[in-house]
């Protein structure tokens, strides 16, 4: 038994060689390069696909051989627009592209440029042909230099303060959050709603916004179309008040025909 065990030995250190030998050579073949004959693209609602292949450089079909999926996803990846991508092959070598935009809730005016805000207060940079933004518009917050230049815009509180006053109406109202076109918060001064649907502003005064913006949403119902033409505004500067400034030539009509 002690003559044969070097015997033994040498034939495990044998075979333990000859597998070492075999895993090097699996990992040491270089992969398979995919090739690459199409890319299609699926998911967009803003923008038109030909503008999302265009910002990755994904276009020239003479450049796809050097592609790999990794490549495009990244590429895609880095528009401001895209929220997740996922990329696969078929069998036909097509590169299939499935992408989730960001969601929007408003469009920030600031300086005569426009910036798209994300449910998440990310500003970003409105690209040309963007489509289906039927958002509301937020313009004038009291801004700081740091602002200006994109820096700390999340603790900008003027910004903030009209994007609660969204929130608040998209959660409670619906209809009249799709219905609301502009949020002028004038610099800090008092803020101006203005509706699609309606000639008259909404003043809503500076303190306890999101307040008066939902008691606003309270009364809106019984402000039918017939009636919003006598209204010149809509005045929500006090707690717990509302104030109708009425057209002068109605009250006349009205009093001539009692």
């Amino acid at each position: 038994m002690t003559k044969r065990f070097p015997y033994i030995l040498s034939t495990i250190l044998l075979i333990l060689l000859f597998a070492l030998v075999a895993g090097l050579s699996i990992f040491l073949i270089p992969a398979k390069k995919i090739q690459i004959n199409l890319i299609e693209l699926k998911g967009n609602i803003y923008l038109p696909k030909e503008d999302y292949l265009r910002f990755a450089h994904l276009l020239n079909k003479n450049e796809y051989r050097n592609l790999d999926l990794k490549t495009i996803k990244d590429r895609i990846k880095k528009h401001p627009y895209i929220k997740n991508v996922e990329v696969r092959l078929d069998a036909f070598n097509k590169a299939l592209i499935s992408i989730s935009e960001k969601p929007f809730d408003a469009i920030l005016l600031d300086d005569s440029k426009q910036f798209l805000i994300t449910d998440e207060v990310e500003l970003v940079p409105m690209f040309e042909g963007t489509k289906y933004v039927d958002f509301p518009l937020v313009k004038n917050p009291k801004t700081s230099e740091a602002f200006r230049m994109r820096k700390f815009y999340k603790k900008n509180s003027d910004l903030i303060t009209g994007l609660k006053m969204l929130t608040a109406l998209k959660l409670v109202n619906p209809s009249l959050y799709q219905n609301l076109s502009e949020i002028d918060l004038r610099n800090g001064k008092d803020i101006l709603l203005y509706l699609s649907d309606s000639a008259y502003p909404v003043l809503i005064g500076r303190g306890n916004e999101i307040r008066k913006t939902l008691y606003f949403n309270s009364l809106y119902p019984y402000m039918t179309k017939e009636e919003s033409r006598n209204i010149n505004y809509v005045d929500l500067r006090f707690n717990n008040y509302l104030y109708l400034g009425i057209n002068r030539d109605s009250v006349k009509s009205s009093e001539s025909t009692i």
